[in-house]
């Protein structure tokens, strides 16, 4: 299986929100706390898995751009996946959920 290792990555509780998530999905994802000074900074290694559907309706606007990434692991999810509450991301800066709409359909999802 393949895997990959991604290096001086924020760890804070906002940030780790949407890793949370894609553990849920059934994501192999390991996070590792390498420095905690200021920040909470770590590693996350990720395997190759299977991800499951999942329904999400906590802490949406923590999710706010995380959420263009998390939309992708939806698509190639088994199953269906949705972010209930999520009017917070049509009002900042952009309308990301048509704009993820959008870019999930130019990729013929």
């Amino acid at each position: 299986k393949s895997q990959i290792i991604l290096k001086n990555i924020l760890l804070n509780p906002t940030r780790i929100e949407a890793y949370k998530i894609l553990q849920k999905m059934g994501a192999k994802l390991e996070m590792t706390i390498t420095q905690n000074d200021f920040e909470t900074i770590g590693e996350i290694r990720v395997e190759s898995s299977k991800l499951n559907g999942i329904e999400v309706k906590d802490n949406i606007a923590w999710l706010i751009d995380e959420a263009p990434a998390l939309a992708i692991a939806f698509a190639l999810a088994k199953g269906k996946s949705s972010l209930i509450n999520a009017k917070e991301l049509r009002v900042k800066e952009s309308d990301r959920i048509a704009v993820m709409v959008e870019n999930l359909k130019l990729c013929g999802v």
